[in-house]
C-alpha cells in the first residue's frame, strides 16, 4: 500500500509483500509461494483468517527477479466498501512450496484522496 499506513477509500491499492525467505534459511529468498491477502476488522480475524469482509480479497504474484517480493492490489470497487477513518487490517499468508505458512496482520487506516 502506499503511504505508509494508508488505504485508500475508491482507489486501487498495492499490496506489497517483500522478502519472503524460507524459515529454516532466512537469506534464502522464495519466489514460488502462495501469497494471498483479505481485509478484516480487527487483528485476531486477520490472523485467524475469519470474517474477511466481502470482496476485499486478492492474490500477489511474485515480481520478476525480486527475490521473494510480491505485488498484489485492492482494487477501487473493493477499497469503495470501506469506511474514511477506520482501521482495517490487512491479513497476508505466505504458503510456500515445502509447506511453510507464515500470516501477517499490518493495520491500515482508510482514508479519502485530496485533489491531485
Amino acid at each position: 500500500m502506499t503511504q505508509a499506513d494508508s488505504i485508500f477509500v475508491g482507489s486501487d491499492n498495492d499490496v506489497n509483500v517483500k522478502g519472503v525467505c524460507k524459515a529454516r534459511a532466512p537469506t534464502t529468498p522464495v519466489n514460488d509461494a502462495t501469497v494471498t491477502f483479505a481485509l478484516y476488522t480487527s487483528e485476531a480475524n486477520a490472523l485467524g483468517e475469519t470474517s474477511a469482509i466481502s470482496g476485499t480479497n486478492g492474490t500477489c504474484s511474485n515480481v520478476s527477479g525480486s527475490n521473494g517480493n510480491y505485488l498484489g492490489a485492492i482494487a477501487d470497487n473493493q477499497s469503495s466498501l470501506l469506511t474514511i477513518g477506520t482501521v482495517y487490517w490487512l491479513g497476508v499468508m505466505v504458503v510456500t512450496q515445502d509447506g511453510m505458512t507464515d500470516r501477517r496482520a499490518i493495520p491500515y487506516t482508510a482514508r479519502g484522496r485530496r485533489g491531485r
